[in-house]
């Protein structure tokens, strides 16, 4: 009986023991490096805010955006007070390539489109517009002198623009919009109010894009179909101290 129990005890031993020598041996074992993709793998500090690619603008605000490509190109209106390093201040036209990732600054083609001075201060950027479809076609409204209502557009996706011209009737804008392209043409909208110091009085005004060029705005506040009232809007009262 001691001899046949004996042996299963010293098989054990001799498992454990050659379960120990394969253990150390792996310890042993130099560890094989991982090789990593660069493009997942590597991080990069970032300081915030900064303006290198627009990551994080400090100090902006975003006035408006329009999305085209759907959502790939996107185009937006902000303001920075960033005053450091000698940056302007001001209004920018940005657009991004990568889904709102990295933003690039391109109001330079548009102060060159109304011919602002470089000693003026960048012009008041009021909307931006494109449609789903053509990234390449962007409208931008906006203030020239601090009462001039302008509208510029472009078809190469912002590095060049073209001035369609003031657009009287309007001294606030509330909207803009471009639709699709059709024919080789497409419309520009833009709507707001004029104030003539007391009233309010609604305005829409439309031009026709053809390739890169523009006709005149045409008044179409009293196209048939429209509310033609003459119902204003007026400030109320302000009581005396």
């Amino acid at each position: 009986m001691t001899k046949i129990r004996g042996w299963p005890v010293r098989a054990m031993y001799m498992l454990i023991a050659a379960a120990l020598v394969i253990s150390l041996m792996i310890i042993a074992a130099p560890a094989q490096k991982v090789s990593a993709d660069p493009g997942l793998s590597e991080w990069d500090r970032v300081s915030t805010p900064t303006v290198d690619g627009w990551v994080l603008a400090p100090g902006s605000v975003i006035i408006d955006y329009a999305l085209a490509s759907a959502g790939e190109v996107a185009y937006a209106v902000v303001y920075s007070d960033y005053d450091e390093c000698d940056a302007d201040t001001g209004y920018y036209l940005l657009k991004s390539d990568d889904y709102a990732a990295t933003w690039t600054d391109i109001t330079g083609a548009l102060r060159d489109a109304v011919d602002v001075d470089e000693e003026d201060p960048t012009p008041t950027l009021l909307q931006v517009a494109t449609d789903w479809e053509d990234p390449d076609f962007v409208a931008v409204a906006l203030n020239v002198t601090g009462s001039s209502i302008h509208v510029c557009f472009s078809t190469d996706g912002g590095d060049t623009f073209e001035d369609i011209g003031e657009v009287e009737g309007l001294d606030i804008v509330s909207d803009l919009a471009v639709s699709y392209e059709a024919a080789g043409k497409r419309e520009i909208a833009i709507g707001g109010v004029e104030y003539n110091g007391l009233d309010y009085y609604s305005g829409l005004f439309r031009c026709t894009v053809s390739g890169d060029s523009a006709a005149a705005w045409e008044d179409a506040t009293e196209y048939a179909g429209w509310d033609d009232s003459t119902t204003t809007m007026r400030l109320p009262a302000i009581p005396c101290a």
